[in-house]
């Protein structure tokens, strides 16, 4: 009987941390979608969620007049948007960066006018004061975020694992579960424009700049080592979630696992734009 209240509680517990994460990330991943098909890019694919092998779920849509297929796995640690090799290489950096802007673009605005419709109703209807304390809250929460920045550290943050705690304390309160999300749109929305979407950014505009050196080659590799020291990343907040840097065997295991993922990522980048370089200078002399 324990080992069923267990598990049922485990279901539970899963199901609503994949419901709290799935609206902010789709939202993210659309966002992206609908600036790509904008800008003349195919979509291969929209995975929500990440998965071993085969998704939970697939179909064949048909979004703004294109076919795509939509990919949602249970592994809750993001989603991603698959264009076809070197798409966002051969359009301009700018709609580039308009492509990856899109996806946080459209966490915080929906955050944010989420925030305002519930706080419209707890205040009367009253714009103006809702209007007031939206901003209010907005001040405190980019006051703290930027506090982490300048006094790092992992209590601070929290992955799937401490977003379910919450999550599932809640969710019972509409009202209450819809602000927490909004909030989570928000946080997905900063924690990709300065992480995840701002490397590409940061690599459009350096394509802009030095074309020669920043080829899709070059691209390709900072983005893959950098894709893995994000999941390094992810894999110690959850490790911080569920306690396991409190154990100093654990923690000293999880540390040494990001720094070498660290200087993997550097070493890579260094020697690709060593090669990127020479091939410059051996294609220049040939010509």
């Amino acid at each position: 009987m324990a080992e069923t209240l267990s598990l049922v509680s485990l279901l539970y517990y899963t199901g609503i941390t994949l419901l709290t994460l799935f609206l902010p990330i789709c939202i993210h991943e659309f966002g992206h979608y609908i600036i790509a098909r904008r800008s003349g890019v195919h979509t291969e694919s929209i995975s929500i969620f990440f998965s071993v092998k085969k998704p939970l779920y697939q179909k064949s849509i048909s979004i703004l007049g294109q076919k795509t297929t939509l990919n949602i796995g249970y592994i809750p640690f993001g989603g991603y948007v698959a264009f076809p090799r070197d798409a966002l290489h051969r359009i301009s950096p700018w709609k580039s960066i308009g492509i990856y802007l899109a996806g946080p673009l459209a966490n915080i605005t929906f955050g944010v006018c989420t925030l305002l419709v519930i706080h419209l109703a707890y205040m009367d209807w009253n714009p103006v004061a809702s209007t007031s304390y939206t901003m209010e809250k907005l001040t405190t929460f980019t006051t703290a975020t930027t506090h982490f920045f300048t006094d790092p550290s992992l209590n601070k943050l929290a992955g799937p694992v401490g977003i379910g705690n919450t999550a599932t304390k809640i969710v019972w309160n509409i009202p209450s579960w819809f602000e927490y999300t909004a909030w989570i749109s928000i946080a997905l929305g900063l924690f990709n424009l300065l992480l995840l979407d701002g490397l590409g950014i940061i690599l459009s505009l350096c394509r802009y700049i030095q074309k020669s050196l920043f080829t899709p080659f070059l691209i390709e590799r900072i983005e893959s080592g950098y894709t893995g020291f994000i999941i390094a990343l992810v894999m110690i907040v959850t490790a911080n979630d569920l306690g396991l840097l409190n154990n100093p065997l654990w923690s000293a295991l999880f540390w040494i696992v990001f720094v070498a993922l660290c200087l993997i990522v550097t070493a890579l980048i260094l020697v690709s734009t060593k090669e990127q370089i020479k091939f410059n200078q051996n294609t220049a002399y040939q010509s």
